[in-house]
């Protein structure tokens, strides 16, 4: 495919996908990635995408998310050497 034709499709693919298509797919895709946990945690990582997702939509950074996720990290890793 040649760059003008990639250029064409990316444009249509922007237009195409809303907001909340593009949350929802980025959050599925997120859970997905946390597979190797189970299938339970593929549901719960992909509603804490929509949450790290829609935290990004409102604020329109990436710090508040990144900065969320981090915090959830390291309150499950204390959690978990808590136990």
């Amino acid at each position: 495919m040649n760059r003008r034709a990639f250029l064409k499709l990316g444009a249509w693919a922007a237009s195409a996908v809303t907001a909340g298509m593009g949350l929802a797919i980025s959050a599925v895709a997120f859970g997905s990635n946390h597979a190797y946990f189970g299938w339970r945690n593929v549901v719960s990582k992909s509603v804490l995408g929509l949450a790290w997702g829609g935290l990004f939509l409102a604020t329109g950074s990436l710090v508040a998310p990144v900065v969320s996720h981090l915090a959830f990290n390291a309150l499950a890793l204390d959690v978990r050497v808590s136990f």
